[in-house]
């Protein structure tokens, strides 16, 4: 650290040195150098949300969080994890706007702003989360993601899996897509789309066992027993 005190990394090798030695402040004080040098710096974020609740001083996240903001209001990652650091969802939703501000492709930020408007059941602000990121060249899968999953946290479980398919048809790599269709038709008792996407998933990880279980479930589902016995001894 001293040879290259404005590293983050080296502040953080040395925060985490020091509470291997139990040397809790010291850890937690080059932690918040490591954040003020480098406010995205995520593996320094966790490990103080870690370490400062382990020793009962939780509050230490967000007044760190704050300070970085303070010090670095033009950095998309200060207002971005300040945000995360927050209860008070219109304290979050300002921060976030912040973070958007200083950087209008901030995938995650927008992805938390959906999220907390869910949350609070403020659908139609969190779907227009989504067409206001529209550049003219399409909207990332990041963001598209949450539209059928909002129509389903609303109830409205026929026009999400309508849509989810859609989405996945444009889509088929995406694992997690697959994952959360299989979930949905296996709650609502659709098995043969249960069974579709299952197959979809071990088909995109055959090394997941996690895939071979929902398989084997939802060839369970289809009363296919011979099958989801081979699927479950995977």
């Amino acid at each position: 650290v001293v040879a290259s005190p404005s590293s983050s990394r080296m502040h953080v090798y040395l925060a985490d040195a020091l509470w291997t030695h139990e040397r809790p402040d010291e850890a937690l004080s080059s932690l918040q150098t490591a954040l003020q040098l480098s406010p995205g710096y995520d593996w320094a974020w966790r490990c103080l949300r870690t370490w400062s609740k382990h020793l009962g001083r939780g509050e230490l996240l967000e007044q760190t969080a704050r300070e970085v903001a303070r010090q670095k209001p033009g950095v998309a990652h200060s207002w971005y994890y300040l945000a995360m650091t927050l209860w008070d969802p219109g304290e979050k939703l300002e921060a976030l706007d912040k973070a958007i501000e200083c950087n209008p492709d901030y995938i995650a930020a927008y992805e938390e702003k959906i999220e907390t408007l869910v949350q609070h059941e403020r659908f139609n602000d969190a779907r227009q989360v989504i067409t206001d990121y529209d550049r003219g060249y399409g909207i990332p899968l990041g963001l598209r993601r949450y539209a059928p999953w909002m129509d389903y946290r609303r109830g409205e479980i026929d026009k999400a899996i309508i849509d989810l398919k859609a989405l996945l048809e444009e889509e088929p790599g995406y694992y997690n897509g697959w994952d959360m269709l299989a979930a949905w038709c296996e709650n609502n008792e659709r098995p043969g789309d249960f069974l579709i996407a299952s197959r979809q998933l071990v088909k995109l990880q055959p090394d997941n066992g996690d895939a071979w279980v929902r398989l084997g479930d939802a060839l369970l589902m289809n009363d296919e027993r011979e099958e989801a016995k081979k699927a479950l001894q995977q």
